[in-house]
């Protein structure tokens, strides 16, 4: 608005009236419009908090507000599009409460014949060799989003798994996997809001009862497919076969060895090749996701792909998996943060370019990575652990 306005503005008594500022000024303003003796310090006294400014600031930040409405509403409608499962909630309860760990859904036939009757599972490479790359991580062939029927996965990539080289924790209590990398580290403990380094396993629900897990309370390391066991001075400490090691002390695990972590205990042993073989999706292995914070457990299963994320009311946006049902620990949860597909070998993670990014065991994915998962693995979407794992 132009300074020189104010002495024919139409609302000049509205904006004195509300102006901030004392009474005796106010009179002082309207004498000197009054008296014709105003002047350019007395009209920006006044425009400070002029309503014809206002309003025109207020309608400019509603059509970008609009704007961003029409796009986020725009790109709602493209997520709707996509074939995206929804678990069934019901099903799972019921699975839950009766114990039966079958659900036998086929997966699709193969529109083109392969050269063998059952294709073999992904090889698990070295990732220290940089000249060969990790079969577990491939990316697709394009750029641009693929809906299930055209997702194309390489031949070249069916090559034999090494089992000896995969190994594996078994939390007794809860029977729940967790899969060591051959090649890495992971952090265990619980879960902390305020930590800028989320732990790699939330064992937050197998210790609600006793609480006797750490923020941080041990690491394991892979190298070579062995693995060693570190204390991270715990408060309740870590038990080789009911032995205590020292903090900062790595211990060397043999297969069989019995691990507690404060009063959870866990087993350390070699994958089974039946649970391997589910890469090929076996019929008679049942699918489960597992929110490691809460305990909820979902179902999955294919052909249907399953974005993984957070509700917006705003725009009638949901995933088809919902994590903000999980409260405080999906806060770093993007809206469309992950999807799973699936291939002839199983299911496959991919990372939809997140704000806090997708860690699979540990390892921080690349945007539109796609990576195969295997029982036992643990997803962290911004703190959140997602546990993939198989019941037979």
């Amino acid at each position: 608005m132009n300074k020189n306005s104010c002495r024919e503005c139409s609302i000049r008594e509205r904006c004195i009236d509300q102006s901030n500022t004392a009474a005796y000024i106010k009179n002082m303003i309207r004498n000197a419009f009054n008296s014709h003796t105003d002047t350019v310090s007395t009209w920006a006294q006044l425009q400070k908090n002029c309503l014809w400014v206002i309003e025109a600031e207020a309608s400019k930040r509603r059509e970008r507000e609009e704007s961003q409405l029409s796009l986020r509403l725009r790109r709602a409608r493209q997520a709707n599009e996509e074939p995206d499962q929804v678990p069934d909630e019901e099903a799972t309860q019921r699975a839950d409460k009766t114990r039966q760990d079958t659900v036998i859904i086929p997966l699709p036939e193969p529109t083109t014949p392969v050269p063998h009757p059952k294709p073999a599972p992904i090889i698990f490479s070295d990732p220290t060799q940089e000249e060969t790359p990790t079969p577990q991580m491939f990316r697709p062939e394009t750029d641009q989003p693929e809906t299930p029927s055209k997702t194309v996965f390489k031949p070249q990539q069916r090559v034999a798994p090494r089992p000896s080289a995969l190994w594996w924790l078994t939390i007794n209590h809860s029977r729940r996997h967790i899969s060591l990398p051959t090649f890495g580290k992971l952090l265990l403990g619980r879960f902390d809001p305020h930590s800028n380094s989320p732990v790699d396993i939330d064992l937050t629900y197998e210790d609600r009862n006793t609480l006797s897990i750490s923020r941080r309370h041990a690491r394991i390391v892979g190298l070579d497919g062995r693995h060693t066991i570190e204390d991270l001075d715990s408060s309740n400490g870590v038990f080789i076969n009911s032995a205590e090691i020292a903090p900062y002390h790595p211990h060397r695990l043999q297969s069989g060895d019995h691990i507690a972590l404060g009063s959870l205990e866990m087993f350390y042993d070699k994958i089974p090749p039946d649970f391997l073989d589910t890469f090929a999706g076996a019929d008679q292995a049942r699918r489960i996701l597992f929110i490691t914070h809460t305990g909820r457990k979902m179902i999955i299963s294919p052909p249907n792909n399953i974005l993984i994320g957070r509700s917006d009311p705003a725009i009638n946006f949901a995933p088809s998996i919902d994590l903000s049902h999980d409260g405080e620990v999906a806060a770093c949860v993007s809206r469309r943060h992950a999807r799973i597909t699936w291939s002839i070998y199983g299911p496959h993670l991919t990372d939809l370019g997140s704000s806090y990014g997708t860690r699979l065991n540990g390892e921080k994915l690349d945007r539109n990575q796609v990576v195969l998962l295997k029982p036992g693995d643990h997803i962290s979407l911004g703190g959140c652990v997602l546990a993939y794992d198989v019941e037979m």
